[in-house]
């Protein structure tokens, strides 16, 4: 038997980290050299004018800079940024025991597969996998009665808006069902869209046009119910059975209790839920 060459398995083992290190340096070097680009210093030492171009296009890089750190640094971020799977592979899915609770759902209620998904109404990659994923898994599996699709909150800590757009969404929902939360669900998402592709800050005044957006709410009751704490604690219950099923960031989905993070692409989701369907 031929003996394996453990040095050549040393390098390949160490090529990846010193590869990722030095592209993650090259990034901090441009990302550098464009705020000195965009903020050049004056005669006095005050910055010169910047326009509003010059500080979104600083804005994509540091978004861009914060996305390959997400993808190549194990551990970084906040809990909002979850590492991508390489293109159509599927992640690994651990076990968790979670129940879809009383909350939100879509497709059919005795389906034989469940998807919970635990999102953040302010979160960009909760946004991202609506943009991108969920129109596809609605039409393949929702609407066709294949799945029941649960919606529970998973606000994070640094996203003050999510909250409120959360409770805000139970009471529609409390007043016209499952439909009309849906239809806030897609309408939150959308208006974030068209400010841009990073965190978007909005307050209780856009809240409440978005909910105007529903349907005919008689509004008094519809105010008793945001005001209401028990609103509150019901998203707080949510979030702490995301936390104890073992989940810290969002969006995050536990398909027939196999726990998957991540913005992910549809192809990983069908994957996972046909898998769920033959079983």
């Amino acid at each position: 038997m031929k003996p394996k060459n453990t040095s050549e398995k040393t390098k390949k083992k160490e090529s990846k980290p010193v590869l990722q290190t030095w592209i993650l340096g090259l990034v901090i070097i441009q990302l550098i050299i464009s705020v000195f680009i965009i903020l050049p210093m004056n005669g006095n030492g005050g910055s010169s004018s910047v326009d509003s171009s010059q500080i979104e296009e600083l804005s994509e890089k540091v978004d861009r800079l914060d996305s390959f750190f997400a993808a190549n640094a194990p551990g970084y971020g906040d809990g909002s940024v979850a590492q991508p799977p390489s293109q159509g592979s599927a992640p690994s899915a651990q076990k968790v025991e979670v129940s879809a609770d009383d909350d939100p759902w879509l497709g059919a209620e005795d389906a034989k597969v469940t998807v919970i998904e635990f999102s953040d109404y302010q979160c960009p990659f909760c946004r991202k996998f609506w943009t991108e994923s969920y129109p596809q898994l609605k039409e393949d599996f929702i609407d066709t009665g294949k799945i029941k699709y649960v919606f529970r909150d998973f606000p994070l800590n640094f996203h003050e808006a999510a909250v409120p757009a959360a409770v805000a969404g139970n009471c529609v929902r409390e007043q016209l069902g499952n439909e009309a939360y849906f239809k806030y669900h897609d309408i939150v998402f959308a208006e974030q869209n068209k400010q841009g592709q990073n965190t978007i800050n909005f307050n209780e005044e856009d809240i409440m046009s978005w909910v105007a957006q529903t349907g005919t709410l008689d509004m008094d009751k519809f105010n008793t119910c945001y005001n209401d704490p028990a609103q509150k604690a019901e998203v707080d219950a949510d979030l702490a059975a995301g936390a104890q099923a073992g989940i810290s960031g969002t969006p995050s989905f536990v398909i027939n209790g196999k726990l998957i993070v991540g913005a992910q692409p549809y192809s990983v989701l069908k994957a996972e839920i046909e898998s769920a369907l033959a079983e």
